[in-house]
């Protein structure tokens, strides 16, 4: 089995009146201010960019965007989903003695869900090579969801 990941649920835009798709999932278990769910596999369109954690999300988002607004063969246009996501680039590095190094920043991988119905054989494809369509097999995961009035990565003391 995997290990639980945990997956910060952002809105990219401030839809209070409309419902956002997200992938399909069901509860497991019920956490003080979390859920763990189990989802099925579903299809990202995905972007790599160098910078750090908070620069990560504008960087992609514009690429990201254009895929799903129409920058794509074919022209298809999709609605916003969620969860956006991003996550480190995983740093290879050679085996060294003495051990004394850290690896650098590789970036992050920012992905756009899409929406349900999607596989990678019907996603049009991105006219911009720096973005890639991949299938997110099915998991459990921990969650956490941001409701625009608090942050977890805001610090209270």
């Amino acid at each position: 089995m995997r290990p639980l990941l945990l997956t910060l649920f952002l809105s990219a835009l401030p839809l209070a009146s409309m419902a956002i798709e997200e992938p399909t999932y069901e509860v497991v278990q019920q956490l003080d201010g979390a859920e763990v769910r189990q989802y099925a596999p579903y299809v990202v369109a995905q972007v790599q960019v160098a910078g750090t954690a908070d620069e990560a999300g504008s960087k992609a988002f514009p690429i990201l965007a254009g895929y799903i607004f129409g920058k794509n063969k074919g022209e298809r246009k999709f609605d916003m989903t969620a969860p956006v996501t991003q996550a480190p680039v995983p740093v290879r590095m050679e085996m060294t003695a003495p051990v004394t190094q850290a690896p650098a920043a590789g970036g992050y991988v920012v992905q756009f869900v899409l929406p349900k119905g999607v596989t990678l054989a019907s996603a049009p494809e991105p006219l911009d090579a720096r973005v890639q369509l991949r299938e997110v097999p099915g998991g459990r995961v921990a969650v956490i969801r941001y409701s625009g009035r608090w942050s977890p990565t805001t610090r209270w003391d």
